[in-house]
């Protein structure tokens, strides 16, 4: 398969035994390290016929760095941004998109969904400075969700909050909660909450009995109202 892959690319005969050792290799190095990514990004063929990287990256799967110690005492925390290193520190999925201009922190319990989140804020003249995956898990994880909000707290380019969350395992109502309890803690950010899915019904409900002492907390079961109240908030 790997010479087929060599062939399409159109690689010379005296140059494909190389670049089968790389993909080779690579492979290893994705299956024996536990990665969720590992790229050279990209292959130079130089004019000398040797093949260069010209960036790489690798991301180790968090959840299997008990088996891969040794890679965990190479990492430099320095090389974060400094709210990837706090997220970290909380164990949670945060990647800073290092927008100086931004002011909208997003949260999101899927990884496609954040995506879709922040394309469609972009999209719409928002400025996200982060992607945050809080993950699909059950109402075990809904402390990860006050936890992000108090990440975006402590963020100062953070103007306005949207959590654009999907309910499959984890109760909304759970989650609208969790914005309760953030602002008890003292939270003075205004939070758009879009939700939809598992207990929607409830997290309704429970913001109608008392949403009202919670007056910075806007939520909407519509995608495009909430996208288009948190461009207003962040202006």
């Amino acid at each position: 398969m790997l010479q087929d892959v060599a062939r399409h690319l159109e690689i010379d005969d005296s140059k494909q035994s190389t670049l089968i050792f790389l993909m080779k290799n690579l492979y290893q190095l994705f299956t024996e390290r536990d990665c969720i990514k590992a790229t050279i990004n990209p292959l130079i063929l130089g004019t000398d016929g040797s093949f260069y990287a010209g960036n790489s990256k690798i991301s180790i799967d968090k959840n299997s760095l008990y088996r891969q110690a040794e890679l965990k005492t190479l990492e430099d925390l320095t090389q974060k941004q400094p709210m990837e290193r706090a997220a970290q520190l909380k164990d949670l999925d945060y990647i800073d998109l290092g927008r100086q201009q931004g002011n909208i922190g997003t949260i999101s319990n899927s990884c496609g969904l954040a995506m879709a989140t922040n394309d469609v804020l972009i999209r719409e003249g928002g400025k996200p400075v982060n992607a945050m995956d809080i993950g699909q898990g059950d109402d075990e994880s809904l402390n990860d969700f006050l936890e992000a909000l108090d990440l975006h707290a402590d963020d100062k380019r953070v103007k306005v909050i949207l959590m654009n969350c999907f309910g499959g395992n984890v109760s909304m109502e759970g989650v609208m909660r969790m914005a309760f309890k953030a602002y008890n803690r003292g939270l003075t950010k205004p939070v758009v909450f879009r939700f939809g899915g598992f207990e929607k019904e409830e997290a309704r409900q429970s913001y109608k009995e008392i949403g009202d002492k919670y007056p910075l907390l806007h939520i909407f079961e519509d995608m495009d109202e909430a996208i288009q109240k948190t461009i207003d908030l962040a202006m």
